[in-house]
């Protein structure tokens, strides 16, 4: 038989809605809920007998906008991102957050996919706003009104090749970063 490890509101976790999964650089596992924030799982002794596991918590009180994370990304720099319901994106040093929102810029605040590409620029898909180019400054927009036939953008990839592959409800877009790059508009 198989053996599973039970991780749950008994072991310490938020919230037992697990809606996005991401293990960043150092192997913590975070794990984004329907209403109960985000948790950091961590290790000692990972895999062995002896294995501890920790697991903390982040909502509202500690500085998310929102306790609904659709989505999860680590930037180049050790920054966590999350993308909310509602509560547009949370960037997450390990001890702030901030908050980029529709006063921001950001075209939508239901932001259900995240990406970084090899540039460092940080991509967003939205439910109705299309897909958001950030450059840690300026959010630029892509959607229905400038070629992107379908706004609700649930899923990304970067190839080996740079391009932009786009999951939506009307099909894959495949996007050339060259276009992007040399075609921004406000």
């Amino acid at each position: 038989s198989v053996e599973f490890s039970q991780y749950s509101v008994e072991e310490g976790l938020s919230n037992t809605r697990v809606i996005s999964l991401f293990e960043d650089k150092k192997g913590n596992i975070w794990a984004g809920t329907y209403g109960g924030g985000v948790n950091k799982i961590s290790f000692k002794n990972k895999g062995k007998t002896d294995e501890q596991v920790y697991i903390k918590s982040y909502n509202e009180t500690e500085g998310l906008s929102n306790g609904i994370i659709w989505s999860i990304e680590e930037d180049a720099e050790g920054n966590m991102w999350f993308g909310t319901e509602g509560g547009g994106i949370n960037k997450f040093s390990g001890e702030i957050f901030i908050n980029y929102s529709t006063k921001d810029g950001l075209s939508k605040n239901e932001v259900v996919s995240i990406i970084e590409d090899t540039l460092g620029n940080i991509w967003l898909g939205t439910i109705g706003g299309g897909v958001n180019f950030f450059d840690g400054k300026i959010f630029t927009k892509y959607n229905h009104s400038n070629g992107l036939k379908n706004d609700q953008v649930w899923s990304m990839l970067e190839d080996i090749e740079g391009i932009l592959w786009l999951g939506t409800y009307s099909g894959i877009k495949r996007l050339h970063p060259d276009y992007f790059y040399n075609h921004r508009t406000s």
